[in-house]
C-alpha cells in the first residue's frame, strides 16, 4: 500500500478482484495466522513459497501487503466481529 491507501494491483491479477476484496482476504489470512500462533516470518515464508497459480512477482507483491497489514493492524480481528 502506498500513502494514498490504494493498492497497486499487478496487471496479471484477474480483473474481478477489487482492492477491498484483496485487503479483506489478506486481513483474514493475517487474522487466521495469528490465531494459529504463526509469526509474520512463517506467513511470509508461505506467501513466497512456490505456487502454480501465482508468479514470483505477484507473490512478492502479496508478501509486502501482508507485512503492511500485520504491522498496521496488530490485532486483526475486525473480520471476526460479524
Amino acid at each position: 500500500m502506498h500513502d494514498s491507501g490504494a493498492l497497486d494491483i499487478p496487471p496479471n491479477i484477474p480483473t474481478p478482484m477489487t482492492e477491498e476484496l484483496i485487503a479483506a482476504a489478506i486481513a483474514g489470512v493475517v487474522s487466521s495466522a495469528r490465531a494459529e500462533g504463526q509469526s509474520l516470518a512463517d506467513l511470509i515464508r508461505l506467501v513466497l513459497g512456490e505456487d502454480s497459480e501465482l508468479d514470483r512477482m505477484t507473490r512478492q507483491w502479496l508478501s509486502e501487503i501482508v507485512v503492511e497489514v500485520w504491522q498496521e493492524f496488530p490485532e486483526v480481528a475486525f473480520l471476526q466481529a460479524a
